[in-house]
């Protein structure tokens, strides 16, 4: 083709060739790339790159997106900084790298997997908030509550957040431990309040009430029994139960106590087929005008006569010391024993 005169590129707007193409502004190949006179190619779409030459240099198979993108040929993503991404379909697993210190695989079945290769103790899980949100949250969904699990193959423990529609008993937390794939309840929260050791039901006792601890057994040998045992060397202090009593409604005020009130029981109880009943007590009481420093107290020992539910008194220690058997509350002897 002779061309007479000068062409220039604005004469031009489809070009075929095989060999070199030097253009001063950009180039326009379709509509999706445009190759720019700096060598920078935009494009639209997907692009498949088999591999890239700089000045003679082979980059590999590598595409280079910017100064903090690279995509293998491999699919694999490194980035650096922020990288926002809308929605991202993998048919496989994705691999988010962190460095030589741990990454997170997503499965396809949606399951997340954290691990951490670091030499110093981390959070697998951090969930941090800023000023305008109250609270970090891992949270299940309508139908299903939240399993953390440790150890492989089902052994170590477990704590369940049941409070799905799928739960039996929604509301609750359960811990369980166990090895060899057999792993049990051992205590869980109620939906009450109740911390529950050895059952899976917070149960009312013959009082009407329920207890916010309850430990049971149907293990010969165990029991559902408490140890308080103290391991101190240089003082003569054991374990022990403290029971106590203040009159104020709020938890952890206080408000003076007054004469007769009860400052702790224990009741033992047994289970006349149908449900437990009381059989004896021991009762400590307030024995006079308390003040600041000043607590005067008594011990009432009750049991239950053959034939009744009703506790009755049998023998009482008084503030003074005095000692009553007979159902007398104001002895008048260091023993004082009254009939009938």
């Amino acid at each position: 083709v002779s061309v007479g005169g000068t062409l220039t590129y604005e004469d031009v707007t489809n070009v075929d060739s095989v060999g070199i193409i030097t253009a001063r502004p950009n180039i326009l190949v379709g509509s999706g790339i445009t190759l720019s006179p700096d060598g920078d190619v935009f494009t639209t779409g997907i692009s498949t790159i088999k591999g890239i030459h700089v000045n003679g240099t082979q980059l590999g198979e590598d595409l280079k997106v910017g100064t903090g993108v690279t995509i293998t040929r491999d699919g694999d993503i490194f980035a650096t900084g922020i990288t926002t991404v809308g929605i991202l379909t993998v048919t496989g697993h994705v691999i988010i790298g962190v460095g030589t210190t741990g990454f997170v695989t997503i499965t396809p079945d949606e399951a997340i997997k954290a691990t951490f290769r670091g030499t110093s103790e981390q959070d697998i899980i951090h969930v941090s908030t800023g000023n305008t949100t109250p609270y970090g949250n891992i949270r299940g969904d309508n139908e299903s509550g939240i399993r953390i699990r440790g150890g492989g193959s089902f052994d170590g423990g477990t704590i369940e957040l049941a409070g799905g529609l799928r739960d039996t008993d929604p509301g609750i937390i359960k811990f369980s431990s166990g090895t060899g794939g057999s792993v049990s309840e051992r205590a869980r929260i109620a939906k009450g309040g109740q911390l529950l050791i050895g059952d899976t039901t917070a149960r009312s006792t013959d009082g009407g009430n329920t207890p916010r601890l309850q430990v049971s057994s149907s293990t010969s040998g165990i029991w559902g029994r408490g140890s308080f045992t103290s391991y101190t060397s240089g003082d003569a202090y054991a374990g022990g139960v403290i029971l106590a009593k203040s009159r104020s409604g709020t938890v952890g005020n206080h408000t003076v106590v007054q004469d007769g009130d009860q400052l702790g029981v224990i009741w033992f109880e047994g289970s006349d087929g149908t449900d437990f009943e009381r059989g004896a007590a021991i009762v400590a009481e307030v024995d006079g005008t308390p003040g600041n420093n000043d607590m005067p107290g008594a011990l009432s020992f009750q049991t239950t006569p053959d034939g009744s539910v009703t506790l009755a008194e049998r023998m009482r220690i008084t503030s003074d010391g005095k000692i009553s058997i007979g159902n007398e509350s104001a002895p008048q002897a260091k023993l004082h024993v009254k009939e009938g």
